[in-house]
């Protein structure tokens, strides 16, 4: 029984330093794409830093989860690769949507569709990602439990 326990220990870990190298990224691409939007002719141009955050960040994902797979099943460990993979789909196409719907606007329609939809369109994402995680591998820890005090 000690050995699941540390096993569990170990994952747990594992999940904590994966949120927290993500959430680093997120920010640092973040700065990157307002500084490019604010310098760069065309705004639209400063696309390439989500787009290689997100080559980057799927590169990272598939390292992290064979490292899950030793803990887990593989099975598990490769559906939620597959379950991060579409969600960041579907929150890269978000800002990517906003970005080329806001080329020609003033720079306040981006910041409105920012807070107006793809910053709630996230908060979802995140949601479903951590329902279906814990559905797939019961072990899955949150970003909230990260941070809960202990």
């Amino acid at each position: 029984m000690e050995h699941v326990h540390t096993q569990t220990d170990a994952l747990a870990g594992l999940y904590k330093e994966m949120h927290q190298k993500t959430q680093t990224g997120m920010w640092v691409m973040l700065a990157a794409f307002l500084a490019l939007s604010n310098t760069l002719e065309k705004p639209v141009y400063a696309m390439i830093v989500p787009l290689l955050y997100f080559g980057y960040d799927m590169l990272l994902q598939r390292k992290r989860f064979a490292l899950v797979a030793e803990y887990t099943l593989e099975t598990s460990a490769r559906r939620l690769y597959q379950v991060h993979v579409l969600i960041s789909i579907l929150q890269y196409g978000a800002l990517a949507g906003l970005i080329v719907w806001a080329v020609d606007r003033p720079n306040t329609s981006f910041l409105i569709g920012l807070v107006i939809i793809v910053i709630p369109f996230y908060w979802l994402c995140r949601k479903a990602l951590e329902f279906v995680s814990r559905k797939i591998d019961p072990t899955y820890v949150t970003e909230k439990e990260i941070h809960k005090p202990r």
